[in-house]
């Protein structure tokens, strides 16, 4: 990749520099090469103000860059990292699901954010577009979540079971099994409507 003005050609420009340069050229048009399937294109960018709701005053072009690396691991180091990688996503994806119960309990959750199984199809369908490692990623992602919702202490999933099988052994007897299928059903219930409000959104994006 590289970005060009009318005085500079920056070849390969990591982040910063590409900020930079888009920092000292405002109002300028920027010719930026890059390549894509094997292709080079070239497009061309004009730096502005007002493009970052959070600063306004801060040139910019719509466009940032990250730096990818594909790096190959003997068999531990990679389990290792894959161990690593998994805690950071089950600590990511419980705080944003405590979260957005939280703001749910006040009224105030964006559930716009929330994917149902139609959003879900969809995203499933780009990352595949990005690759196998992408939709591998992403598979992991959604196995993730699920194992998280699935041990929330809710009645009809298993974090529920969970709660009944603690009660039962701190009263040392059983739970009447009528009020025990009520519950369940109540919770049954709700995750329904839950996935009714969820799928709506999804459909409502596509509309």
């Amino acid at each position: 990749m590289s970005i060009a003005s009318t005085n500079d050609v920056l070849e390969n420009p990591t982040p910063t520099t590409f900020s930079s340069v888009v920092q000292s050229y405002p109002g300028e048009e920027l010719i930026i090469t890059y390549t894509k399937d094997g292709e080079e294109k070239t497009t061309s960018a004009v730096p502005e103000s007002g493009l970052i709701k959070d600063d306004s005053d801060k040139v910019a072009v719509g466009v940032s860059l990250a730096l990818v690396e594909v790096t190959k691991q003997s068999f531990f180091p990679a389990l290792v990292s894959a161990s690593k990688a998994t805690w950071s996503g089950l600590v990511g994806i419980t705080v944003g699901l405590y979260s957005l119960l939280a703001d749910a309990v006040t009224g105030t959750a964006d559930f716009s954010q929330v994917a149902g199984p139609i959003g879900i199809v969809g995203l499933v369908g780009d990352a595949a577009s990005y690759g196998i490692t992408s939709l591998l990623t992403f598979t992991a992602i959604i196995s993730l979540n699920l194992a998280i919702i699935n041990m929330l202490p809710i009645p009809a999933l298993d974090g529920g079971r969970l709660v009944f099988v603690a009660i039962e052994a701190i009263t040392r007897k059983p739970i009447d099994p009528v009020w025990t299928g009520r519950v369940n059903l109540i919770g049954f219930v709700l995750l329904m409507t839950l996935m009714v409000i969820v799928t709506w959104n999804d459909i409502a994006r596509l509309l």
